[in-house]
C-alpha cells in the first residue's frame, strides 16, 4: 500500500510503503547520513561502521542463534534438516565417538539389555531430530555417552534428555566421561 507524504526536510513529496515510518527522502537521508533499521524501520546515524540494524538487539533478532525460536520451532528445523540431508545423499549417519562403543556396551551388560542398537550395530536411533548413542526397544532404554566437550554444553544436554524421554517415555542413562 503506497503513502505519499512531504518530506520534513526539503519539502518534496516521497513515498511510503507498508509501516516504514522514515519521513525523509533518500537525497536528504544521504545527506543526513542517516540510516533506517532493516527490523524496526527506526532511523538511525551508523557510528564508525556501516550498520543495517540500529542496535545489537535488531541484529540479533535477523540472525538464526539470536532468535527467540521455541522448542517446537527448534525440533522443526532440526526435523526438516535431517529431511533435506536424506532427499540429497539418501542415508543420513551421524559422526560417532568409534571407543564409546565397548563403554556403552559395557553400561548395556550391567542392566541386562543385550538388544542395544548402537552406531555399529544397526545404527544410531533417530528421536526427534537427535540421534541417541545407545537404544533398546524391547526395554525402552537409551543410553548416552557423554565426552569431555559436554561439560560446556550441560543445559543443552539436559533439554534434549527431556525431549527424549518426552516423546519415548524411556528410562534414560547417561555415562559422563569427565566423572
Amino acid at each position: 500500500m503506497r503513502h505519499y507524504y512531504k518530506c520534513k526536510k526539503c519539502e518534496k513529496t516521497i513515498r511510503r510503503y507498508g509501516k516504514n515510518k522514515n519521513l525523509l527522502c533518500l537525497s536528504c537521508r544521504r545527506i543526513l547520513k542517516i540510516k533506517i533499521c532493516l527490523y524496526c524501520d527506526n532511523e538511525f546515524y551508523p557510528k564508525k561502521t556501516i550498520r543495517k540494524y540500529c542496535s545489537k538487539s535488531c541484529a540479533s533478532k535477523h540472525t538464526l542463534t539470536g532468535r527467540n525460536l521455541t522448542e517446537k520451532h527448534k525440533k522443526e528445523l532440526r526435523l526438516s534438516a535431517i529431511k533435506n540431508i536424506k532427499n540429497r545423499c539418501g542415508q543420513v549417519s551421524p559422526n560417532y565417538n568409534p571407543s564409546a562403543i565397548p563403554i556403552i556396551l559395557q553400561e548395556a551388560k550391567k542392566y541386562n539389555i543385550k538388544d542395544l542398537q548402537h552406531a555399529e550395530n544397526g545404527g544410531e536411533k533417530q528421536v526427534c531430530g537427535y540421534f541417541v548413542d545407545g537404544y533398546s526397544p524391547s526395554r525402552n532404554v537409551v543410553i548416552e555417552y557423554y565426552e569431555s566437550f559436554h561439560k560446556n554444553q550441560v543445559k543443552r544436554d539436559e533439554r534434549r534428555k527431556n525431549e527424549i524421554i518426552e516423546n519415548l517415555g524411556c528410562k534414560f542413562i547417561e555415562i559422563k566421561e569427565w566423572l
